[in-house]
């Protein structure tokens, strides 16, 4: 978390969480949405089953940035 505050201090307030669209993934989001929800605004982004974030298509991020504003 102290990691994390020097975002704060620099201007971040929300955070985006996006990991593997597993079970295992969508445990680890939800883990650290528990822990920085009370220091940034805070969504989980969920990929479908077996997406892993690191290949998404060039479509798919556009469509993640429209779809959370970013």
């Amino acid at each position: 978390i102290e990691r994390l505050l020097q975002y704060k201090y620099q201007g971040v307030d929300t955070v985006y969480i996006m990991f593997d669209g597993d079970d295992a993934g969508r445990k680890a989001a939800n883990n650290l949405y528990v822990y920085i929800k009370s220091i940034f605004m805070t969504d989980i982004i969920n990929l479908p089953d077996g997406k892993d974030p690191g290949n998404l298509t060039k479509k798919e991020i556009n469509k993640i940035k429209e779809e959370y504003n970013v």
